[in-house]
């Protein structure tokens, strides 16, 4: 939560935002970031055991099995 809160510290709190968090594994960051009020986060992981357990561990998260490809835009 520490490493969490120094990458983040500059942001503000704006429940709105919405923030993508591609390899979340199990969802502890995703969890963290989205109950501090920054943003409404979307986990995705490639792995459908993690997002399964990632979903049923933080349910308020929304998990989508998918690889980064289907996110990201250049």
């Amino acid at each position: 939560e520490e490493a969490i809160d120094l990458a983040f510290e500059s942001l503000v709190e704006n429940e709105n935002r919405q923030v993508v968090d591609i390899g979340c594994g199990l969802g502890g960051t995703a969890d963290y970031f989205q109950s501090c009020g920054l943003g409404k986060v979307t986990g995705v992981d490639i792995d459908p055991d993690t997002i399964v357990k990632a979903a049923a561990a933080h349910p308020v998260v929304t998990f989508r099995c998918s690889g980064a490809e289907n996110f990201c835009s250049v």
